[in-house]
């Protein structure tokens, strides 16, 4: 087998991100170890994420209707994401702007995966519809076609209990809903990945109809790290999204007018005490 440096590379992180997970099991506090290892993953995932999309740590994501997912570990967005809440370190971020969004767990049993399916069920059905639109000459917008990008949503474990077991696990809870509705993709650190595959094609694919659930043993040294970093550049290389209209999120409007100003016209003095309300969207 040719000698490659990526993967070289990427088998050496694997192996520091295990003792990096090792040397948190330190923390007493068992809130501060796993703060201590989700900075771990997000410290690969800042790394290797395509460059036009950034990852923040313990989001919340809204929309415009003012439905909230779960707070999630890993929320990736779009570098333009304005934060609605930055405070402390935990963020809440616009739906639009999210392209995907991470679990991370010291280990993965059926109860932690059953939970995070349906965290992340949830965060999927988001709707995505506070884009700018119909901006005449303007250049960049949302054509009448567009689609926003779906959500991806993964699990990353740093042990869990068999694959297999997990796997039949995973299958049943699919089986009963919406394919669009899966995880995407769940990494076992040392042990596998499950992923969906094509049947005709043998590539990786997100959660969508047609496609089978498959443990992949990744080669060589079982690691995860390689196929995880090409998979999330794969994933979000093509995520894009039209400039984000954060005035649709502004329920309430701006405001009502007091008193306005108008250019005289057919003898009007110029002056309206009428009152209007501020629209909450550019049109």
């Amino acid at each position: 087998m040719r000698d490659n440096l990526m993967e070289r590379t990427l088998h050496s992180i694997a192996r520091r991100m295990k003792e990096d997970f090792q040397r948190a099991g330190g923390f007493q506090h068992k809130g501060g170890k796993g703060v201590s290892r989700e900075g771990i993953f997000h410290a690969f995932a800042e790394d290797y994420l395509p460059g036009h999309v950034r990852a923040f740590r313990n989001a919340e994501i809204i929309s415009v209707g003012g439905q909230m997912s779960a707070q999630c570990d890993t929320v990736i967005c779009d570098r333009s994401t304005p934060p609605l809440l930055d405070m402390d370190g935990y963020r809440i971020v616009p739906n639009e702007c999210v392209y995907g969004l991470v679990e991370v767990k010291s280990f993965l049993d059926r109860d932690g995966l059953l939970k995070d399916c349906e965290k992340i069920r949830k965060a999927k059905a988001l709707p995505k519809t506070a884009y700018q639109r119909n901006l005449g000459s303007q250049r960049r917008q949302a054509p009448e076609d567009f689609k926003p990008f779906p959500t991806v949503g993964m699990i990353f474990a740093f042990d869990s209990i068999a694959p297999e077991t997990l796997g039949s696990h995973f299958a049943e809870w699919c089986s009963e809903r919406d394919r669009s509705e899966c995880p995407d993709a769940i990494w076992l650190l040392g042990k596998g990945y499950f992923g969906w595959l094509s049947p005709d094609q043998e590539a990786l694919r997100p959660s969508l109809p047609g496609t089978n659930l498959h443990l992949v043993d990744p080669v060589p040294d079982g690691d995860i790290i390689y196929p995880l970093a090409v998979y999330m550049n794969a994933a979000f290389a093509s995520a894009w999204m039209p400039p984000f209209n954060l005035m649709d999120y502004a329920s309430s409007g701006l405001g009502v007018s007091r008193k306005r100003w108008a250019e005289e016209e057919n003898g009007d003095d110029g002056v309206d005490s009428d009152q209007h309300s501020v629209q909450r969207s550019l049109r």
